[in-house]
This record gives C-alpha cells, structure tokens and sequence, in this order.
C-alpha cells in the first residue's frame, strides 16, 4: 500500500506522457521496500520520501547507508531519482499555469519555465551520477576526470556529456565504471549520448585533452 502522497504522484505523472512511465513503474516497485528500510534505520525525519527534496545530495548520501548490497543501493537511488524527477516537473508545470493565467508576458514565463526546470534537472542528475559513481567504482581508484554536459540544459530526454579524462593507465576502468552507470541511466534517468568520446581518442567514453586537440 503506497503512501497517499505517493498515490497522488502517480496520478499526476500519469499525466506528463509515456517519457516517464519507466519512473512510474520503477516507484512502484521499489518504494515500498525503500520505505521500510528508511524506518528501520530510523531516517524518517532525515529524509522524507513523500515530498521534494531540498538538498538531493545530502538525501542521496543517507539512502547509500541503507544498504550494503551494491544492486540494493542502486535500485535506491533510482527510486529517489524517479520521485524527485516527477516532483519538480509536476510542481513546475503547476507553476507554470499559474504564471500564465496571469495575463503576464508569456515569453518571460516561457524562459523562467525553461531555466528553471534546466537547473533543477542538471543539480538532480548531478547528484544521481555522484553517488552512482561512488557505488559502482567499488574500492578501485580511477583516475581524474570531468563530466561536463554539451547539450541542451532541460532536454530530460537524453543528456549530451563530454568526458574528459587525465590519459593516465586507470581511464580502462574508468570506462567500465562509466558503461555501468550508462546502464542505471538508461533504467531510471535519461539515455547518455557521449558527444564528444565517439569522435576522438581509443576509448568508448572518455577522452584525454591532447586526444580532443587532436580530434
């Protein structure tokens, strides 16, 4: 039995179109065990499933302490992804329908909307890859890197990344652990699309900087 908060979430999104019917579904699953978990560990007032989050950050950081198994702490985070990503885009568009039965300009409403909603999706998305990362390179170090997003700031449907890294020996498992969390993208957030690592250099993610000056 699912929350009334998370029932009504369901709802709504049900409105938002078969883009986020994987979210819906992923909720369904897995909520009621993430639930159970946060109130045997006593997290309730720590972090609260039922509404948007404030700090995703810190909210994903207390959910990797639920678990000690790697496939647990990922379903997890992709819960919570799914929550936070259908909260702000339903808040947004109520927002938004506000904004305009104002008889305000409908341009200025139009680029708050979209700036908004850009950076709302790019610090969630953020977090979600930061903690994906730390769970999924396990004890092994990789080497310097830097992901940075080359595409369009409030496209949920695919996010274009360029990654850039040191060229140094460990960019070989670098790239596993970046395959890996293309894999947990793809089942709870948005396709990667590597602009920039499928023109130059020799691995199938990332780049160092002489192999992009090169390319």
């Amino acid at each position: 039995m699912l929350p009334n908060e998370i029932t009504y979430l369901l709802e709504q999104a049900g409105h938002l179109g078969n883009h986020y019917h994987k979210n819906i579904e992923n909720i369904r699953k897995i909520f009621p065990v993430l639930e159970e978990s946060v109130k045997k560990f006593g997290v309730e007032k720590s972090i609260k499933l039922t509404a948007p989050s404030r700090n995703y950050h810190r909210e994903m950081t207390i959910l990797m302490g639920l678990s000690d198994d790697q496939r647990t702490r990922l379903d997890f985070l992709g819960c919570y992804y799914s929550m936070q990503l259908l909260w702000f885009n339903i808040q947004n568009l109520d927002w938004l329908d506000y904004q305009l039965s104002r008889n305000v300009s409908r341009q200025s409403v139009y680029k708050k909307f979209i700036l908004k909603s850009g950076i709302q999706f790019r610090q969630l998305t953020a977090a979600y890859m930061h903690h994906l990362l730390s769970i999924l390179k396990a004890d092994k170090t990789i080497p310097e890197f830097v992901i940075t997003g080359v595409g369009t700031r409030s496209d949920q449907d695919d996010i274009d990344v360029g990654i850039v890294d040191d060229g140094s020996k460990g960019r070989s498992w670098l790239n596993q652990v970046i395959h890996k969390m293309s894999i947990e993208m793809i089942r709870f957030a948005s396709n990667f699309h590597f602009h920039l690592s499928e023109h130059v250099g020799h691995q199938a993610y990332s780049a160092s900087i002489s192999e992009y000056a090169q390319g």
